[in-house]
């Protein structure tokens, strides 16, 4: 797969800054650009215990995370007459996002603008006005689809099936549903590549709670949703070790905000981590689930994909419990795979190319 792209977003104070700079290890004040478009980029490396306890089986000198860019993009949604109103102008990056995460404030803050919390009415908003977004760029596509077809145009019967494709979206869209991609064949998936649907896309609820965590009795309606104390993990950060780990407990947080929001991400986006690794480095890379060991060759580079012949695959455990590959070996734990074995969560793939 290619650098996967995290859009965040929500309503203004719902703690996007905050959630960013938790994830990407920054410390930009927040409220910065409160109301107005702004798009600040950062990286976001995955905790992932696994990788090394991986680097350390086969005596690694560094390892490397599965990283993600992550866009803290303010100013796109505003509270306009009780509705959410989307800039245009940062339209744009969020639609271009592999990962919408829809940051809702059930926190309380004396004089916040907003008021008083209320997530469920946040979440229903922000739905609501990505779909309407779909259903302007499904209309409009119709609209111009029933003109080009009314010329003698070659790629008639393609524009007509992708006109049928637009309609059948809309009616769901208007009667309040939402698409389900697994319903779509590849070829209307093709279709739809360029139209990058709010409605089709993977999406992340992230509830910033006020001291605990979990999304408690909120309703998403089916989506993936993880909630944290934003704001906390802020303030435990300045700590460490035994002291940080004593104050987490005391507050009941088994993990830290980086392992939720990645287990989150990793739902969401239905994703399977795989590994490769060498006494140089040890790298953890992602799939998307159903993914084959072509495409992770493809993922480590595009010149391993096209010389590929086979590919030896052990299960990261194996490595870790046999202290490195040939204890795994021993065990009978590798075996050697084509390239349309499809890829499991946690294996480690040495693939064999030609140069």
């Amino acid at each position: 797969m290619h650098r996967l792209e995290i859009a965040l977003t929500g309503f203004p104070g719902s703690g996007k800054t905050t959630l960013w700079n938790a994830l990407t290890g920054s410390s930009r004040p927040t409220g910065d650009y409160m109301g107005r478009p702004h798009v600040e980029k950062g990286v976001f490396l995955v905790p992932d215990g696994r990788l090394g306890e991986f680097g350390t089986a086969i005596k690694s000198k560094k390892t490397v995370p599965f990283h993600a860019d992550v866009y803290d993009v303010t100013g796109l949604i505003s509270m306009e007459g009780g509705r959410a109103a989307v800039s245009d102008e940062l339209l744009s990056t969020v639609r271009h996002a592999d990962l919408l995460v829809l940051v809702l404030r059930a926190f309380s803050s004396g004089g916040h603008p907003g008021g008083a919390p209320r997530p469920a009415d946040e979440l229903a908003a922000l739905l609501e006005e990505l779909h309407f977004r779909d259903i302007n760029l499904l209309d409009n596509r119709v609209s111009r689809i029933e003109e080009t077809v009314a010329k003698p145009v070659p790629n008639r019967d393609e524009l007509k099936a992708e006109s049928v494709l637009c309609r059948r979206l809309l009616q769901e869209l208007e009667s309040g549903g939402r698409p389900r991609p697994e319903s779509l064949t590849g070829a209307e998936r093709g279709m739809l590549k360029g139209y990058r649907l709010f409605s089709l896309m993977p999406l992340l609820v992230f509830v910033n709670t006020g001291s605990e965590a979990g999304i408690g009795a909120l309703d998403t309606g089916g989506l993936s949703a993880v909630g944290y104390p934003a704001a906390m993990e802020s303030e435990l950060a300045g700590f460490g070790g035994e002291e940080e780990a004593a104050m987490r407990s005391e507050l009941g947080l088994q993990a830290d905000m980086a392992h939720v929001f990645a287990e989150g991400m990793k739902e969401a986006l239905d994703l399977v981590y795989f590994y490769t690794g060498s006494e140089k480095e040890a790298n953890a890379w992602a799939l998307y689930n159903g993914d084959n060991a072509l495409e992770a060759a493809g993922t480590i580079h595009s010149d391993i994909a096209q010389g590929f012949i086979r590919a030896e695959v052990t299960p990261v455990d194996a490595i870790i419990r046999h202290g490195g590959y040939s204890g795994a070996k021993k065990a009978n734990a590798t075996r050697e795979e084509g390239r349309e074995y499809v890829m499991l969560d946690g294996d480690v793939i040495t693939v064999r190319f030609s140069r």
